[in-house]
């Protein structure tokens, strides 16, 4: 009897997770399959499957795809963004770098968290409304202040 790496490879025991990011071509592969649990021996094995060809082949033209140029561009711009963080905390925290350059990336920050501030919109004053029929003279007044709802009750 022979041992897992003699048997054949099936699509369904592909990782689609795999496949994809193998697909994106963001990161190495080796990096990919090693992040994956595979060895050299077994990430070999699987590149030399026809199962495996075929699922790499098909999520490559996918991601290729002018359907996914969205995505592909907010995943790029994710990344990147994860890269620039530490540069950017470091900025944030550095008392030699403008006051209002250290307040964007604290702002930054808390957009990144979900966490920024909620700004009201401005309340102003009620309004009125004057209707003349002839001579006779009837003025409405709409004075509606906003009702601030507590999240305490």
């Amino acid at each position: 009897m022979g041992n897992a790496l003699d048997q054949p490879i099936s699509y369904n025991d592909i990782s689609p997770k795999l496949i994809n990011e193998l697909a994106l071509g963001l990161y190495p592969p080796s990096e990919v399959f090693e992040r994956f649990g595979y060895s050299k021996e077994q990430a070999a094995r699987l590149i030399d499957s026809g199962a495996f060809a075929k699922a790499l082949k098909d999520a490559k033209a996918k991601w290729a795809s002018t359907e996914s140029a969205e995505e592909r561009i907010r995943l790029k711009a994710l990344i990147a963004l994860e890269e620039m963080m530490p540069s950017l905390f470091a900025m944030g925290v550095d008392f030699d770098v403008n006051p209002t350059a250290r307040n964007e990336v604290f702002k930054s920050f808390q957009r990144l968290a979900g966490i920024e501030k909620q700004e009201q919109g401005s309340v102003g004053a009620g309004f009125a409304i004057n209707i003349n029929l002839g001579d006779t003279k009837h003025e409405i007044v709409v004075d509606k202040q906003p009702v601030i709802e507590s999240s305490d009750t």
